[in-house]
Order: C-alpha cells, then structure tokens, then sequence
C-alpha cells in the first residue's frame, strides 16, 4: 500500500516487489488521522463527522434523564476526543470542508446546554 502526496504527474506510479504489485491509494489512516493524496483533509473530517454523529442520538435521549453536568462529562469523555485528534489538520484545510463539523459540534452543545425542564413527556 503506497500514496503519492502532492504529486499530479505521479498519479499512475506502480511498484513492484518480489514481482507482487503494490497497490495505490488515495489515502490512508496513519496514527488515528487520515491522509490524503491532496491533503485536503477532507477523509479525515469526514470520519470525524461520521463518528460525531452516533453522539446526537444519544445526547437528544439523555438530556431529559441525566442532568447537564453528567451529558457535559459524556461529552468530554466521548466527543472531545474526537474532535481533538488531528487538530492540527484543521488550520490546513479550508472552512468550506470543516464548516459541518463545526455545525454538528455546535448541535452538540446545544443539546449539552438545554435545561432537562424544557423536555416533553
């Protein structure tokens, strides 16, 4: 498995060991973050959005059960993380491409900050 980064002419580059081709792709997962061939970031925000939104569901039923002080530590123990990983990308990439990551966080705080009174039953 090998990527070529940035490179637009070396785009149909083949290697070969041991007369077994290797296979190109366009991004790979090194160390928790994904790395594309662009680096655009885009697979690893995707992923991150992907993984940020089991936690709506969750947060959405739970904010009638449990006070906000434990959704709050659900939130940094779960989410956080999450966002965290590979913050360093996000400065690289263009606020098109982080602009619904940034929306889904902000669905998350709010679900985090509505009061239990405001739940129908």
């Amino acid at each position: 498995m090998f990527t070529v980064f940035g490179c637009r002419d070396c785009c149909h580059a083949k290697i070969s060991l041991a007369g077994n081709v290797v296979k190109q792709f366009s991004s790979c997962k090194y160390l928790g973050v994904y790395i594309d061939q662009d680096m655009k970031w885009t697979e690893h925000i995707d992923y991150v959005y992907k993984k940020l939104t089991k936690y709506i569901g969750i947060f959405y039923k739970l904010r009638c059960k449990l006070p906000s002080a434990c959704l709050r530590n659900i939130y940094f123990a779960y989410g956080y993380p999450i966002l965290l990983c590979g913050i360093e990308l996000y400065a690289n990439s263009y606020s098109t491409h982080l602009d619904k990551r940034c929306k889904l966080n902000n669905t998350l705080s709010r679900l985090l900050h509505l009061n239990s009174y405001s739940c129908l039953y």
